[in-house]
């Protein structure tokens, strides 16, 4: 089995980077809207964690 240096590593995260940036070039609009989503879904987390338990256990969602 060959050994794997620190330079063949470099170089393959530098091509799967790039294989990456081209694969996310293809469909820019899919990815911006996928970024949004997760920024709006983090911030939603975010601001439940914060509220208050009680009037979701008032409703019976907890």
């Amino acid at each position: 089995m060959k050994d794997i240096d620190q330079k063949d590593i470099g170089q393959l995260e530098e091509k799967a980077a790039g294989m990456w940036q081209a694969y996310r070039n293809q469909i820019p609009d899919f990815w911006a809207d996928y970024e949004s989503i997760l920024a709006k879904a983090k911030q939603n987390q975010q601001a439940l964690m914060q509220a208050p338990a009680l009037p979701l256990i008032w409703f019976g969602q907890i």
